[in-house]
């Protein structure tokens, strides 16, 4: 009898894709299955699903690996942005066991939680460091949308952040999948994200719009210190849970008898583009609607994740109203601080502002930006970003820098965008560390530990101080029928 349905494959001959492969040790263990190296091949990994799960599985993957979203950022800078299956993985007989994926690095990642608070606090990152991170989770939203697909189970530990601030979704296999009138859904939520008036069902429709909710939650992280935006004080302020609070506390920086709580960053000093986005996402109409009417929808509708990315390359700029779909799905390099013309690294002030140059770029509606051009207060990192032909320039979140704008340099390559360098910035500070003991409910967590690859996140280092989530913040999956948020 074949050891193919035992605990530990290791050792054991399998097919992807008609070639014959033999399974590596172990790398992680999750509820659905097991995360494996390819003996001689450090590339790829393998994910076998538990015997149990592999019939309702086979259909779901064969599915994924004919209805692929865009990675911009693989195609631009290499950097596997989308953790997507990449050839079904059998047994010597044919039996659907599971896929092979691309490896992913954890070592080099933090979930998005983690890094946001050790690596997006406000006295050590520049402003357009933050909004390229979250700029680059949009665009992998907007991907996985533009392909009929739907996140659902949105939570941090399944959103890994390099240390050059690059976004890679993985767990990508417990997904919300469609492909035409057959769907795949999947009813895992976290509490800490899932919108306060459920997620309306399981039609991809509603799963979406739950994404929406659930981004506008990890980009206000992004940009507040990880600070929820239902954490709230005043005199009509609910405590408990995370859960409790989503539903009971109102959006505290528009609606009275609310404030945030005193260790909060200054929410009015971000771009009034960006509250205005924030507003929509979070406002009492859309949190509490329950109603397909689509004249209310578009009257209360959450941004999606196009809306994100325009006001995010240009935070400055109009709010804009185009519908999801119509933009073009370009990561940009995070260490970046410009979004109209390329700066000159050769040309940088020390102390003063970069000399720019005009980027010469055509059939693009977007230009590549390096926060490393504007002043912070952390170290400057080098990360290059470079142009491919999918329109717009990586970017690198790690580029902030003191006492100058830092530059790029224009390019007039065949992408119609200009490639960015943040490695022109200007360094004259040491990044600190944040670490929050504080009850605000924004401390750091501990995520399950082990391989990101099968959707159990990267271990987590710092331990969760705050008093006023006793049920962990809402960070653990629950499914509805357990804790249905309706």
């Amino acid at each position: 009898m074949s050891s193919l349905s035992s605990g530990d494959l290791e050792g054991e001959r399998v097919s992807v894709d008609g070639t014959e492969v033999i399974v590596g040790d172990t790398i992680d263990s999750g509820s659905e299955g097991t995360v494996y190296h390819v003996k001689g091949n450090d590339d790829f990994v393998l994910k076998i699903f538990d015997p149990s799960k592999r019939p309702a599985k086979s259909d779901k993957i064969r599915t994924m690996l004919g209805n692929v979203p865009d990675d911009q950022s693989s195609a631009q800078a290499g950097k596997r942005s989308i953790i997507w299956p990449e050839d079904v993985v059998t047994g010597m007989g044919g039996e659907f066991l599971g896929y092979q994926m691309p490896y992913k690095d954890l070592d080099s990642a933090k979930n998005a939680f983690e890094y946001t608070l050790t690596e997006l606090d406000w006295e050590s990152s520049a402003p357009e460091h933050r909004y390229n991170v979250a700029h680059n989770l949009a665009v992998m939203v907007a991907a996985i949308h533009d392909e009929g697909h739907a996140i659902g189970d949105f939570n941090h530990d399944n959103i890994l952040i390099d240390e050059d601030g690059f976004v890679t979704l993985i767990d990508c296999d417990a997904f919300h999948i469609t492909d035409g009138n057959t769907a795949y859904p999947d009813k895992t939520y976290y509490p800490r994200y899932a919108p306060p008036e459920g997620r309306g069902g399981d039609s991809l429709a509603a799963v979406q719009e739950a994404d929406r909710f659930c981004l506008g939650v990890h980009i206000f992280q992004f940009l507040m210190e990880g600070m929820h935006p239902y954490l709230a004080q005043g005199p009509e302020s609910v405590d408990g849970s995370m859960e409790d609070k989503l539903r009971g506390n109102k959006f505290p920086y528009v609606y009275s008898g609310y404030e945030p709580i005193d260790s909060a960053p200054d929410y009015s000093t971000l771009p009034k583009t960006i509250r205005e986005l924030f507003k929509r996402c979070f406002s009492e109409v859309g949190k509490n609607k329950k109603t397909k009417d689509t004249d209310v929808r578009a009257e209360t509708n959450r941004p999606d994740p196009g809306e994100w990315i325009r006001i995010l390359e240009d935070p400055g700029g109009d709010i804009g109203t185009d519908s999801e779909g119509d933009d073009q799905l370009d990561v940009v390099d995070p260490g970046a601080s410009n979004s109209g013309s390329a700066t000159d690294p050769t040309t940088t002030n020390n102390g003063g502002a970069a000399n720019t140059t005009g980027g010469a770029n055509t059939g693009s509606d977007v230009e590549a930006v390096d926060p490393g051009g504007s002043g912070g207060g952390g170290d400057t990192k080098t990360t290059r970003g470079t142009d491919g032909d999918g329109g717009v320039a990586p970017a690198d979140p790690g580029g902030s820098s003191s006492g100058g704008s830092g530059g790029t340099t224009g390019g007039n390559d065949d992408d119609g965008v200009s490639p960015v360098d943040p490695s022109g910035s200007i360094g004259g500070g040491t990044k600190g560390t944040a670490t929050d003991t504080d009850d605000d409910g924004a401390s750091p967590v501990t995520p399950s530990s082990g391989g990101g690859n099968s959707g159990s996140g990267n271990g987590g280092t710092a331990a969760d101080d705050d008093d006023d989530d006793d049920d962990g913040s809402g960070l653990s999956p629950v499914t509805p029928d357990k804790n249905d948020s309706e």
